[in-house]
């Protein structure tokens, strides 16, 4: 689909969060979290997790490849049927998909479940063309960072990688 086209939301919804998903891009516009408040007070709202200053949502996915470079905006066709999917039991999934004029195909696959906060993503390029891809596959978790630090806990980057704990502060990021 063109990137002119208008893109559906999908919010889905788990016993302990709410998410929208967006069709430009496959990204994740908004997690608000079901169980925790953005402050003390009881009538406070319920914690955003996605800065409404982000522009073009959370996950970006990239690909640096003859044709692919404006992924991020282009409009994917969502498989759900409805605007809304309701996990309450089991597991379930959205997918997204995108046709490049150069006839490759990207699909991106979030599956949620009812008892956790984690989301699976699975990003699958189908190349049948006669031209081989080249460049690289980049995901990138974007947000902005807190104006002033209220609270005991670790902000920045984090991966489990080789049965390790990988962490970058804020203030490092540029040096990697």
């Amino acid at each position: 689909r063109q990137t002119s086209e208008p893109a559906r939301a999908i919010t889905v919804e788990t016993p302990l969060f709410r998410m929208m998903l967006s069709e430009r891009g496959a990204t994740i516009k908004s997690v608000v979290l079901k169980q925790f408040r953005e402050a003390l007070d009881p009538e406070s709202p319920l914690k955003e997790m996605i800065d409404d200053k982000v522009n073009g949502g959370s996950i970006r996915t990239t690909l640096s490849s003859q044709g692919l470079e404006a992924m991020e905006q282009a409009v994917f066709s969502a498989t759900a049927t409805g605007d809304t999917l309701s996990i309450t039991t089991g597991s379930g999934d959205v997918r997204f998909q995108y046709q490049a004029p150069n006839g490759v195909i990207v699909e991106k696959k979030y599956t949620f479940y009812p008892d956790t906060y984690l989301v699976d993503l699975s990003v699958d390029v189908y190349n049948g063309t006669d031209t081989m891809l080249q460049g690289s596959l980049g995901v990138a978790l974007q947000n902005i960072p807190p104006e002033k630090a209220g609270a005991i806990g670790f902000e920045g980057p984090s991966g489990l990688i080789a049965d390790k704990l990988q962490q970058i502060k804020i203030k490092d990021i540029e040096k990697y």
